[in-house]
């Protein structure tokens, strides 16, 4: 992973650097999401577009930040019409977890209640 990072910072073939974040937006850690989050600062529309992509399939909440900070301000209208679709994207994954997690603690709160009950 050390030489793709690499190669997404400094490689010259901005075709190159596309696939590279391509590739990384099917995995999950944290140096995933830094190299993604950098590539967002490339010189190249396209490339800050396919690291957005990435961050969306990836789908980390954590990088919503440095979103707003950076590819929401940019010069291409593109960049930042992707921009606002990864937020929305990360937005939503986020609210989805949360609802997720509200119905697993209603149903065991109900199952504890039912416990409760059989026990009297």
């Amino acid at each position: 992973m050390p030489l793709i990072f690499y190669l997404l910072q400094k490689d010259p073939d901005m075709q190159l650097r596309i696939k590279i974040t391509a590739l990384l937006g099917s995995r999950r850690s944290p140096d995933v999401t830094r190299a993604l989050v950098g590539a967002l600062k490339d010189q190249e529309p396209d490339v800050r577009l396919a690291a957005l992509r990435a961050i969306e399939k990836i789908g980390d909440y954590s990088v919503a930040p440095a979103l707003a900070g950076g590819p929401l301000k940019d010069q291409e209208e593109s960049v930042r019409l992707q921009a606002l679709k990864t937020l929305n994207a990360l937005q939503e994954r986020r609210l989805a977890e949360i609802e997720a997690s509200r119905q697993q603690y209603e149903k065991e709160k109900q199952k504890a209640a039912l416990e409760a009950a059989k026990k009297r």
